[in-house]
């Protein structure tokens, strides 16, 4: 074997190993994801103090609640209430916790945000620009 094959051979070993190390990781994180509907909302993948928070000011309680909702409702409800215009990741966001409400598999919220924006141009709903 030449000189820069062996550069080549060990730099995709080298990338290989990388590779293993990054799938075991991620596949130890999904392991330890619970793969039912969870019970409540602070179990929920994506769902921290904040996310809570809006909840609350919302008036969801639990996880049957919130896959009963839309999340673009949900985020023009708490523009309203809280009389101030939040980011639009906050609709990722709803989107992947209403999906882990209705039984689906938790997924980063940034998953969301093609479909979100896919959405919101077909959107004809005046108030997402009136925030």
């Amino acid at each position: 074997m030449g000189r820069e094959s062996k550069l080549h051979y060990e730099s995709f070993s080298f990338l290989l190993k990388i590779l293993q190390i990054y799938l075991q990781a991620a596949t130890s994180i999904l392991q330890r994801m619970p793969s039912k509907k969870p019970k409540t909302l602070a179990e929920m993948a994506n769902i921290g103090p904040a996310t809570l928070g809006d909840f609350k000011v919302l008036g969801i309680q639990d996880p049957k609640q919130l896959a009963k909702r839309e999340a673009f409702e949900l985020w023009e409800d708490l523009c309203k209430r809280t009389r101030k215009r939040h980011d639009l990741c906050c609709i990722d966001v709803f989107m992947s916790a209403i999906a882990q409400a209705r039984g689906e598999a938790p997924c980063p919220w940034w998953y969301f945000t093609k479909d979100r924006k896919t959405m919101m141009a077909k959107r004809t709903s005046k108030s997402i620009s009136r925030y």
